[in-house]
């Protein structure tokens, strides 16, 4: 694994989707690749880091699963708690998915990380990675931004109306009464009183790093698959324009498809 991570070289795909990969690496995924310097006391450094992100995860994760269990008996906030807890789900399952998988994501790099092309298709080669290039930046950019302003307006619609919920009436069972629960981005259940004080605010601020770093491991691996994809199709559409001449060619000469697939072949080799 060590030698493997010091085999960095910034080139091809690669070199197009580091602005991605760092900010992966920022938000605490385990991915240790991609690092110029990757020394012992370096690669401790983050393994540390990204742990601390997963342990916050999962420690935020349990308390919003265990008010799902404290509220279980109203059907109403049952059905919100559930929803609540199957978003984060889908945030931790992608964190966890990717330390558990990522050598396939290195290996996939890996072979698509190739800058060559043949001389012949040099100019059509880089129009076409402009393209991709160009593509890509505008979905890290648009995921980047709505990934902050996610976070911002989830924060500030927290401070928008009364921090109360329905429980039952200990005088009167077919009755309902309110109570004031703590002003929080979610609903969790805790281990210590939330409601006020400097345990309120470092629950709030807790929970403020819980909702962004979540919504940001899900949406930027969402946006590395993203991107692949875009670099995939333009590298379809540069094949599909050198292909073009050779089946113009054979249209012209008469010849049969099996001299238009050893064309196609030869040209495949080349690239």
């Amino acid at each position: 694994m060590e030698d493997l991570m010091m085999k960095f070289k910034v080139a091809g795909l690669v070199a197009d989707l580091m602005p991605n990969i760092r900010l992966i690496q920022a938000s605490g995924h385990f991915m240790f690749n991609y690092h110029a310097d990757n020394s012992g006391a370096l690669h401790t450094l983050r393994l540390g880091y990204c742990c601390l992100h997963l342990v916050f995860c999962l420690l935020q994760y349990g308390f919003t699963f265990g008010n799902l269990v404290v509220e279980k008996d109203d059907v109403n906030y049952l059905a919100a708690n559930t929803i609540t807890v199957l978003f984060f789900t889908h945030c931790i399952t992608k964190f966890v998915y990717f330390a558990i998988r990522s050598k396939l994501f290195y290996r996939t790099l890996g072979i698509w990380n190739q800058a060559n092309s043949h001389p012949l298709f040099v100019e059509s080669n880089n129009r076409y990675h402009a393209l991709s290039l160009k593509k890509m930046r505008t979905l890290l950019i648009c995921v980047g931004m709505t990934t902050i302003l996610s976070a911002a307006a989830w924060t500030g619609i927290t401070f928008i109306g009364e921090s109360v919920h329905n429980i039952k009436d200990p005088n009167n069972e077919n009755e309902t009464i309110t109570e004031e629960i703590p002003r929080l981005l979610v609903k969790s259940w805790y281990p210590w009183n939330a409601m006020s004080g400097t345990a309120y605010y470092a629950t709030l601020v807790f929970q403020i790093y819980y909702v962004f770093f979540s919504l940001a491991h899900a949406n930027l691996l969402d946006s590395l698959f993203c991107s692949w994809l875009i670099f995939a199709c333009e590298q379809l559409q540069h094949l599909k324009e050198i292909m073009k001449p050779l089946m113009v060619s054979n249209k012209v000469n008469g010849n049969n498809k099996l001299h238009l697939h050893v064309n196609i072949r030869q040209v495949i080799v080349i690239l």
